[in-house]
């Protein structure tokens, strides 16, 4: 265990300089090393008990043993007391290709989308070869650099399955983007990752993945009843990108594409030779708007204290927070966890009277709007279904 972590007190070997986002489990920052002068991104992570440091373990261990080009870089993990867990990645300077679009409020071109699908693709098909899912692929977990690179990160709730093992019967992962299989338990593979990169590449298009407008709960009812998704507007995108779509939402992972497959797909043969270049306008574009967000917050701030209202003392601190809402950080969807707690059952919409007597749920969620990771047992998901039904 102790190999895990690297020596030396992360408070004196890193240089904070902006907090990136958070989320159930902690925060993450942007930081120097300052011996190097190397950037990179300083995940925090708090844990309360035995389970959670577990969990922890699993990701430091998956970032661990991924070396691919189209996978965000691990750099090392500290423990920095006996409940935290400081891990240093890869920078990742724009964030994620949601948080393009909270900025610029438009989704990808079909080039860029292509480019973007290409490497996530790229990406899950090592994930793959290596007998591990994602389980929790979404637009939120592609990021982008500066230069216009492509990577893949967040493992937080990846699973590795054993050279034994073929199946995963855990309902885990980011509810509107989960396999039927996922939420109804016959067992899945790598399979589920496709399903939600088809549900991420509509993401990326439109903002939100497809039955967003409803609650998380009640979406878990319906992805495996309902129709495999499309775009609102198929006939406004080429067919290829279409048909790359019915490919990776087959109700049926036996009929669905693999990695390699999708990767000898028109919609990503006929731009292979799209470069990074092709990122160029979306990156530009998300960094003005960004500056103009942060000049128009600095106005506004300035104003407030010129004019001495009672509330002028508070406004750089409120800029900046609503700086950070701009920037995206309240469309990357926030973590929950769904599990066994002393709190009362919420009553949620109608979908709560089914819910099995005297469940109790524990919600931790960043925001009303969050669409969120969920951890559910399996016999409780059993109980769900079977009621519904």
């Amino acid at each position: 265990m102790e190999d895990l972590f690297s020596k030396g007190d992360p408070q004196h070997i890193f240089e904070f300089q902006e907090c990136l986002g958070s989320g159930a489990y902690g925060s993450v920052y942007r930081a120097v090393q300052k011996q190097t002068g190397q950037l990179c991104a300083i995940k925090k992570l708090q844990f309360e008990d035995q389970d959670e440091f577990n969990e922890l373990i699993k990701e430091i261990v998956m970032m661990r043993e991924c070396n691919n080009p189209d996978v965000v870089g691990y750099i090392g993990t500290w423990q920095e007391t006996e409940t935290c867990i400081w891990i240093a990645m890869e920078l990742c300077e724009m964030g994620s290709v949601l948080t393009t679009y909270e900025v610029t409020k438009h989704g990808l071109t079909d080039e860029q989308l292509s480019f973007v699908l290409h490497h996530t693709l790229n990406a899950l098909d090592y994930l793959h070869s290596s007998r591990k899912i994602h389980r929790d692929l979404k637009a939120g977990n592609i990021l982008l650099k500066q230069d216009g690179s492509v990577k893949l990160g967040d493992f937080g709730v990846s699973a590795t399955l054993q050279m034994n093992v073929n199946k995963r019967n855990t309902v885990i992962g980011s509810p509107y983007w989960m396999a039927p299989e996922v939420i109804t338990e016959q067992g899945y593979d790598m399979k589920a990752d496709i399903w939600s990169l088809g549900i991420t590449a509509i993401e990326m298009i439109e903002g939100r993945p497809p039955l967003s407008e409803l609650h998380a709960y009640r979406a878990l009812f319906q992805i495996p009843v309902r129709e495999p998704p499309t775009l609102k507007n198929p006939d406004n995108h080429c067919a290829e990108l279409n048909d790359f779509l019915t490919q990776c939402l087959q109700k049926d992972p036996d009929q669905r594409w693999d990695c390699k497959q999708l990767l000898a797909h028109p919609f990503i043969v006929n731009f292979g030779k799209s470069t990074n270049t092709c990122m160029k306008p979306l990156i530009d574009e998300t960094l003005a708007k960004k500056q103009k967000i942060k000049e128009d917050k600095e106005k506004l701030a300035a104003k407030l204290a010129e004019s001495q209202l009672p509330s002028a003392k508070g406004a750089g601190k409120d800029a900046d927070a609503d700086e950070e809402d701009d920037e995206g950080s309240d469309g990357d969807y926030g973590t929950m966890v769904v599990k066994k707690s002393d709190k009362k059952k919420p009553e949620e919409e109608e979908e709560a009277s089914e819910y099995e007597e005297g469940s109790e749920w524990e919600e931790e969620a960043e925001e009303e709007n969050d669409q969120p990771t969920m951890v559910m047992s399996k016999d409780l998901m059993a109980k769900l279904m079977a009621k519904k039904n």
